[in-house]
């Protein structure tokens, strides 16, 4: 049984927040897989480097970051420092995304997410495990494994929803600009249809194919769009929460204690 009085701490009611936040944010990487294989067209083989600087970044930051724990740093302000370097990525990711580039310029952004995983877990964890009393620790480590699955579930929940709201009004968007009486879009259809005639198709088939690849262009683009809004309201998220912590006197001078039954985990 978990016994209960764990949660009269605040601080550790609060590391429990701080967790399920951090895997929100941390599930914010599906779009961003899927952007490189959809509009870049990269298969899963070729996808392996950013999967390699993600793992990398993680592995890193959190031996780096375990060394500070120790060192008896504050953890706020390393837990600060870790949405800072996730804010960094989303930015970098609003002002990169587009329906051309390589995957080579995505390397460095997915090594950034990386880093800013493995600097928030450690602290975070080592904060919610320090502030309550080492004879029930063992308490935390149990209501921390299901704060996990919580904050796992939520980011599949809201990430997902989130999605389906940037992709749709990136989809309204664009369908209010695609209308007929919209000159610029028979100009479009008319030019890449001739640039098909060039390379040698017949009438008949440069219509067909054109309209295809203008359909393909179109659902890159609402797809470019989605994903620069869904990392707007990311970074407005991670944001709020850096402030939230900055405004928080009360925890700002939390330094963790080791202590022999002080399990985290």
């Amino acid at each position: 049984m978990i016994n209960l009085q764990v949660f009269k701490a605040k601080n550790f009611v609060f590391g429990l927040f701080l967790l399920v936040t951090f895997y929100i944010f941390k599930g914010s990487t599906g779009l961003a897989y899927g952007y490189v294989e959809v509009i870049l067209g990269n298969d899963p083989l070729h996808t392996v480097p950013i999967w390699m600087a993600v793992i990398t970044g993680t592995i890193l930051s959190m031996f780096v970051t375990s060394r500070f724990v120790l060192m008896e740093c504050n953890l706020i302000r390393m837990i600060i420092a870790g949405f800072v370097i996730m804010a960094i990525y989303y930015a970098y990711m609003i002002v990169f995304v587009s329906v051309t580039g390589e995957t080579i310029h995505f390397i460095l952004p997915m090594f950034i997410y990386g880093v800013a995983t493995g600097v928030l877990f450690v602290p975070i964890v080592s904060f919610t495990a320090s502030s309550i009393p080492p004879k029930i620790a063992i308490n935390a480590s149990l209501v921390g494994i299901l704060a996990r699955f919580i904050g796992f579930s939520a980011s599949l929940a809201f990430n997902n929803e989130l999605q389906l709201f940037t992709k749709s009004g990136a989809r309204e968007k664009i369908r209010e600009a695609l209308t007929e009486t919209n000159p610029r879009l028979s100009l479009t259809l008319l030019d890449i249809q001739n640039q098909y005639m060039n390379a040698g198709s017949d009438i008949y088939t440069s219509k067909v194919v054109s309209t295809g690849y203008f359909n393909q262009m179109i659902s890159q683009q609402v797809l470019a769009r989605a994903t620069r809004d869904y990392y707007d309201w990311m970074l407005t998220g991670v944001i709020f929460v850096i402030v939230v912590l900055l405004l928080l006197p009360q925890i700002q001078y939390v330094v963790l204690k080791l202590r022999k039954d002080n399990i985290p985990y």
